[in-house]
């Protein structure tokens, strides 16, 4: 996958947030977070519940790679 497509699925996370489709806005944030997007993986972070502990986990991989 090209970084464009990665950079590209952020793009559609944030847009799909804005418009409050909650559902939509993980699936794409999570796939640029699995393709190695550290804003994807904050932004999922935030997303997801706190009872989640995938949010700990996202968040965590987040700050360790400087964000």
């Amino acid at each position: 996958m090209l970084l464009g497509e990665r950079e590209a699925f952020v793009e559609l996370g944030c847009l799909f947030g804005v418009d409050k489709d909650w559902e939509s806005a993980k699936g794409f944030s999570l796939k640029a977070a699995e393709l190695g997007s550290v804003s994807a993986m904050c932004e999922l972070g935030l997303l997801l519940d706190s009872a989640d502990p995938a949010r700990f986990m996202w968040l965590g991989r987040a700050a360790a790679l400087g964000d």
